[in-house]
């Protein structure tokens, strides 16, 4: 459920987890044997990686740590380094690759961050991670109940994978110094999420589940290690059924969920307005959703700024949002207007870094205009709810 509902986001995290997985295979390959093919495959994934989510360089970091740790153990032991050393640099030089960006990196990392949300503790982070895991947090009743039933058997098999092995078709063997087998995969997902999410709460950086995308395909891993397991195919059989089944029911259930009102607030506005009309977000982050379905050819605007409404623009997010007068939007409006055209504000409130702006544009607009109709209520039940009032001219 997890893959299905992020391969259906406009974001990056399905391409993360084919990222990982390809990276990972690469790694295998080059540990059992160095060619040249496994090698630059490991450092282009690592390079791709960390362009494509900075979360990669918790699980870069990790990787790294572990090969030096096989180097040190195979030095001990009098075995071969070749293999690790190999990987480690060819993963240095994936890393190399990432150099050029590290001006952006360090640029964003300054000006922008995650100023939507809080920190989130590590404990409290990692329940995220695994309800993300079996498919994500919901409302509905039913989903709940599949999703935990999910969770816990992936928290089962990947105990299993780590801890246990099938002696026969009803018996486990537990060891408690971990199974060879997945003790390289264990140790990378549960490293990664450890340091991300440690780093992410010092840093005052926020978490969303989606960011698991870095840890999941190992994690599956993991799962698939702890099914094998379980010594009796039936058994084996049963489990992969509840998970394949639960996640279907749960997908199915969630296919045609509304995760944003701005189809119906650009349904509105496309309804009503004429030619020539206002229409105004606040904040700014309705714009996107709001503005890719709009027809009509009205003038449209965000908080603060009036600026373009096709993007959000994070530089400087918090700042730009606390020094903005609310008093001074509505009054734009207003004049964009003029005597004669229709004012349309879609707003929400509670968001981070606005205090109480959206609400002061709508109380500003109403009272210049109280011939006011509000045309979408904001539903709260949909992850980006958002109101639309109409001010007559």
């Amino acid at each position: 459920a997890f893959a299905i509902r992020s391969s259906n986001d406009a974001r990056m995290y399905m391409l993360v987890v084919a990222l990982v997985l390809a990276g990972y295979l690469a790694l295998r390959a080059a540990l059992a044997r160095s060619t040249l093919g496994s090698l630059v495959g490991l450092s282009f994934a690592t390079a791709a990686l960390l362009y494509t989510q900075y979360w990669a360089l918790y699980l870069v970091a990790v990787t790294g740590i572990g090969l030096v740790g096989a180097i040190v153990v195979a030095r001990r032991r009098g075995a071969s380094v070749e293999g690790p050393r190999r990987a480690l640099v060819a993963v240095t030089i994936g890393c190399l690759g990432f150099v050029p960006w590290l001006p952006t990196f360090v640029f964003q990392a300054t000006h922008t961050g995650t100023p939507w949300s809080a920190a989130s503790f590590p404990t409290s982070a990692l329940r995220v991670a695994l309800e993300g895991f079996a498919g994500g947090d919901d409302t509905d009743g039913v989903i709940i109940e599949i999703n935990f039933v999910v969770k816990i058997t992936f928290v089962v098999l990947a105990l299993l994978a780590l801890f246990s092995t099938a002696r026969a078709r009803w018996r486990v063997d537990l060891d408690l110094t971990t199974r060879p087998g997945a003790r390289w995969e264990s140790w990378a997902w549960m490293a990664t999420l450890a340091l991300g999410l440690t780093v992410s709460f010092v840093a005052g950086s926020a978490f969303q589940e989606r960011y698991i995308a870095i840890a999941f395909p190992l994690f599956v891993v993991c799962v698939a290690y702890g099914l094998s397991a379980l010594g009796a195919r039936s058994l084996r059989y049963g489990v992969i059924a509840v998970i394949v089944v639960s996640g279907l029911v749960g997908t199915v259930r969630r296919a045609d969920e509304q995760r944003t009102q701005g189809g119906q607030v650009a349904a509105a506005v496309d309804e009503t307005a004429e030619p020539g009309d206002v229409v105004a977000f606040c904040p700014d982050q309705l714009g996107p959703s709001g503005t890719r379905h709009l027809g009509v050819d009205v003038e449209v605007g965000v908080f603060p700024g009036f600026r373009g409404a096709e993007i959000v623009d994070w530089v400087g997010y918090r700042e730009r949002n606390t020094a903005a007068d609310p008093k001074i939007f509505a009054q734009d409006l207003l004049t964009r207007a003029g005597a004669d055209r229709a004012i349309y504000l879609a707003y929400q409130p509670g968001y981070l870094t606005l205090g109480a702006s959206c609400e002061q544009i709508a109380a500003e607009l109403a009272r210049a205009r109280p011939d006011a109709t509000t045309l979408v209520a904001s539903d709260e039940e949909i992850f980006e709810p958002a109101s639309l009032v109409r001010y007559e001219p």
